[in-house]
């Protein structure tokens, strides 16, 4: 009897062991599921973090470097210029000057070179004296200063009047008894190349014929002729009249004044 009771009571304690051993096996289970649930956690939140860093970083960048590159050709697109018109003539000698810069410019200051200044845009100015002058444009283009000078611009001569009066003259002639005089006078006086004068004859004594010397190779047998200049420089015109009883020279040395 007593061994049969010992049977029963170790067969009735297996299942027992059993139940134990499935209720570890489920606390395992349960422990190890949240774990590998944090592991995927961690893993998204990484990637999801260098992205967003990606994003945010490359906008910026390429915005800074076209604001930079447009500020930069606009500020060296500024340039200054002018043109004047005319460029020689005699005294006294009214100039236009008309600003030629690439950016309007909000402020100007003009030094004509005779000492006198201008503060408009395209200001007129009269050269009372005789002489060579240079001009300067100061402007302010995209909040800076900019300077364009122009060296030895503008050439004025001496007056028309006063020139013609103080001049030296030199006068041949052929027969003493001749009573042709020479005289003549040509306009405009001073210019630039190509440069066109008109030439009249006022000589006395009911001159016949005429033979025109222009300084430049260039002659004439024309009363009152044209003649261009081509080329640069100062140059002696020469006039001879004759008639029935004679004829006469007349010369004006550095006469005609012809600039570039």
């Amino acid at each position: 009897m007593v061994t049969e009771n010992s049977r029963i009571a170790k067969r009735a304690q297996i299942p027992g062991k059993t139940v134990l051993v499935l209720i570890i096996v489920v606390m395992l289970i349960g422990i190890a599921i949240p774990a590998a649930k944090a592991d995927n956690a961690t893993t998204t939140t990484t990637q999801t973090t260098v992205q967003t860093t990606a994003t945010t970083t490359a906008p910026t960048s390429t915005q800074t470097t076209v604001e930079t590159t447009v500020a930069s050709s606009t500020q060296t697109a500024a340039v200054p210029w002018f043109n004047a018109a005319p460029l020689s003539g005699a005294a006294p000698l009214s100039v236009q000057f008309t600003d030629a810069s690439t950016v309007t410019p909000t402020a100007w200051e003009w030094f004509f070179g005779d000492g006198t200044t201008g503060y408009v845009q395209n200001p007129s100015h009269t050269y009372s004296d005789p002489g060579t002058y240079s001009v300067s444009m100061r402007a302010v283009m995209n909040g800076m200063t900019y300077t364009a000078t122009r060296t030895d611009l503008i050439t004025v001569s001496a007056a028309q009047t006063t020139t013609t009066t103080t001049i030296t003259t030199t006068t041949t002639t052929s027969a003493s008894s001749s009573t042709v005089e020479a005289a003549f006078y040509g306009l405009p006086r001073a210019g630039t190349a190509p440069f066109t004068v008109s030439f009249t004859d006022t000589s006395t004594g009911s001159p016949t014929s005429w033979e025109w010397d222009f300084g430049d190779g260039g002659s004439s047998t024309l009363e009152n002729p044209t003649h261009t200049y081509e080329e640069p420089g100062t140059y002696t015109v020469t006039l001879t009249v004759s008639a029935v009883d004679g004829s006469d020279e007349l010369k004006f040395p550095n006469y005609i004044m012809v600039v570039t």
